[in-house]
């Protein structure tokens, strides 16, 4: 039994081996097959195809794909571009106080606060222009200004620094946005539209038939039109991208005088005598405030009391006659003769 065993034995081993033998063969044969057909490829044409998990690629690998198919934004086609190399379109926002003195005296703020805003808008408009950029809007008030400034995007900061020099920054703020991928798919796209366009004109020189002409014109229109839209849109993205936006709002204010400045004390008689001083120049302010606030009406007033002095006195002396007894006559009679006496009045009566 045990000499059969072995025997079993030794014959599955032999044929393990035969399998073994047999598989290193195929490999071999194949490997070389590989070998033949790379070199033929490299004699024939120069580089060898590449290859695809651990096989040759087919020369004519994507032959089939329309070559106008555009490119998607953000695909896996490649390592991204470097920073030096995106689209980004930077903004900003800053808002200016400018202040002119406390000794203004009020009638004059009006313009001290209008001149300190046509000199801040004269300034960052000088300061752009150094800059290489330009005012694409300007709103100015009596205390308020803003501006929207369009600056190369490389002077973008230095510009803003520059400005905030003006006055006192209240608020600064800063944006950006990427648009390398829409930049690009764009770019691909009106690649595509234009090979697309030159097609559509090569079979358009060919057709002799009236309804394909129409046809082909047809669309020829639509891919031209949306070649136009996308165009505009790339020079769009380039303007922004190229020339940064800053917006600049300045208002100017009067300073204020702090309420802790220490005020001297007076006393003793120095003191008295410039209290009453100061009240003197206060009471004669005040009584030449009122004297001319009346003044203008001292003429008008004089003319009506006259009016007033006249119709009186004309009605007063209407009313002087009415006064007399009815039987008294107006004036003395004269050259009356006097009646005769009385008996009783003679002096001869007795």
């Amino acid at each position: 039994m045990t000499g059969i065993a072995g025997l079993r034995t030794g014959r599955f081993v032999a044929i393990g081996a035969a399998a073994l033998i047999t598989l290193i063969a195929i490999g071999a044969c194949s490997a070389s097959s590989t070998s033949a057909t790379t070199s033929a490829a490299m004699a024939a044409g120069g580089a060898a195809p590449p290859m695809v998990d651990g096989k040759a690629a087919d020369a004519t690998f994507g032959a089939a794909e329309d070559a106008s198919a555009p490119t998607k934004a953000g695909a896996n086609s490649g390592p991204l571009p470097a920073l030096d190399n995106r689209q980004i379109i930077r903004t900003a926002d800053m808002q200016i106080r400018l202040t002119i003195g406390a000794e203004v005296v009020e009638e004059d703020v009006d313009a001290a606060l209008s001149s300190a805003i046509s000199a801040a808008v004269a300034n960052v408009r000088a300061q752009a222009i150094a800059a290489g950029g330009f005012i694409a809007d300007l709103q100015q008030g009596k205390g308020t200004a803003s501006l929207v400034i369009r600056v190369p995007a490389d002077a973008f900061d230095s510009f803003r620094t520059s400005a905030a020099t003006l006055g006192d920054v209240e608020s600064s703020t800063e944006s950006a946005q990427d648009v390398t991928d829409e930049y690009t798919d764009v770019t691909s796209r009106i690649a595509s539209a234009q090979k697309s366009i030159d097609r559509i004109r090569t079979l358009l020189a060919q057709a002799t038939n009236i309804g394909d002409i129409i046809a082909i014109e047809s669309e020829l229109a639509a891919r031209e039109a949306e070649l136009e839209s996308l165009q505009g849109r790339q020079t769009v993205l380039s303007n922004l991208v190229s020339l940064s936006t800053v917006s600049v709002s300045f208002y100017a204010s009067q300073a204020q005088v702090t309420a802790d400045e220490p005020v001297a004390e007076r006393g003793g008689f120095l003191g008295g005598l410039a209290d009453g001083w100061d009240a003197l120049k206060s009471f004669l302010s005040g009584l030449s405030a009122v004297v001319g606030a009346v003044l203008p009406f001292v003429p008008v007033f004089a003319i009506l009391g006259v009016l007033i002095w006249l119709v009186v006195r004309r009605i007063r002396g209407r009313r002087i006659p009415s006064r007399r007894a009815p039987w008294e006559p107006s004036t003395p009679m004269v050259g009356v003769a006097a009646g005769p006496e009385s008996p009783t009045d003679s002096p001869n009566a007795n």
